[in-house]
């Protein structure tokens, strides 16, 4: 554990009817109680920002989203937003180490405003219609029926904010997304030897 922090992962299928489709795959930054031995989730201002402890973790899921044929959207909160070139889209993994690393220094920035929440998407490099669909999907303030066009579309979102990182997309990629998530675990020595999976 680096610095007392690992990652809890709670990789199970959502019902349908407890969310508005799909699966939910959390990544939470995790320690653990020195008293009970029970893992503690991020616990607020006093722990590291997750982004900041996880980069290499969001960094590495984008460039594995990218070698299974998909390309990136990533859009910060809309004050973050306005002080820099975003939405930024993301082709190639040299693009996503650069949109991360910029974002971790929009961390450490004296910008005002929080990075939070911030998405970023997964989407298919071949459908040209779901550009449009996240567009109208951020306006409409998450519109039920948009969500599920994108989900149609086997678009993914990684909700990220101060404490952990949410995975959602259709019931089909959950294995897809499964799968990157162990990948990355198990390359990472220091991922592999701390990670707690629920």
């Amino acid at each position: 554990m680096e610095n007392g922090y690992f990652l809890s992962i709670n990789a199970g299928l959502i019902p349908e009817e407890e969310m508005i489709g799909g699966f939910v795959i959390s990544v939470y930054l995790a320690r653990q109680d020195p008293v009970t031995g029970r893992s503690l989730i991020w616990g607020g201002a006093a722990w590291p920002d997750f982004l900041g402890w996880a980069h290499s973790f969001i960094a590495q899921l984008g460039v594995a989203a990218i070698g299974d044929n998909r390309v990136l959207r990533i859009d910060p909160a809309s004050a973050i937003a306005e002080a820099g070139v975003w939405p930024r889209w993301c082709l190639s993994s040299e693009q996503v180490q650069v949109a991360i690393d910029q974002l971790i220094g929009l961390l450490h920035s004296e910008v005002e405003g929080s990075l939070y929440p911030l998405s970023v998407w997964l989407v298919p490099a071949a459908d040209l219609r779901a550009a449009q669909l996240i567009e109208d999907f951020r306006l409409s303030r998450f519109d039920e029926e948009l969500w599920n066009e994108l989900l149609e579309a086997n678009v993914m979102r990684v909700a990220i904010d101060d404490g952990s990182a949410t995975i959602q997309g259709a019931p089909q990629n959950h294995g897809v997304a499964s799968k990157w998530i162990h990948r990355i675990v198990n390359a990472t020595p220091l991922l592999r030897e701390t990670t707690e999976w629920r």
